[in-house]
């Protein structure tokens, strides 16, 4: 398992793909600590509209709760999951995500600290009307 500070280091290299952006979370409680400076242009937050909140601010009636329970299960087991969620936007676009969830460690020792969450754009975003079923 990789240390928080590892994680950030690598992820960092990697902002420069275009559609990549990602959340690290505090295990407990799970508020946002960092994020990609990147993540304003996908989804429309700042870093300081970010860091401190819920990562529920970016759930929406389209984002599968049973997914989002289903990673969390696996985080708390300290397994890494790769699984699909449309996520929302500030304005309430839903965005369909590949989200890649992994537990990280801090410098002091085995137990976990955080959760890296990696999100990788999958299409053009869809309408927030329900009216309008883009996705089936």
């Amino acid at each position: 398992m990789r240390t928080l500070k590892q994680a950030l280091v690598e992820v960092a290299s990697q902002l420069g793909e275009f559609g990549h952006f990602y959340i690290c979370a505090a295990r407990d409680p799970k508020t946002i600590t960092n994020a990609s400076s990147t993540i304003e242009q996908a989804f429309g937050y700042t870093q300081p509209e970010l860091v401190g909140k819920s990562g529920k601010l970016l759930h929406g009636p389209r984002t599968d709760l049973t997914v989002v329970r289903e990673l969390e299960d696996l985080l708390a087991s300290k397994q890494t999951a790769v699984r699909s969620l449309v996520l929302y936007t500030n304005s309430g676009i839903a965005v369909p995500c590949e989200v890649q969830v992994e537990p990280l460690t801090g410098d002091d020792g085995p137990e976990v600290t955080h959760h890296l969450w990696r999100m990788e754009v999958q299409m053009v975003p869809i309408s927030a009307d329900p009216s309008c079923d883009l996705l089936g």
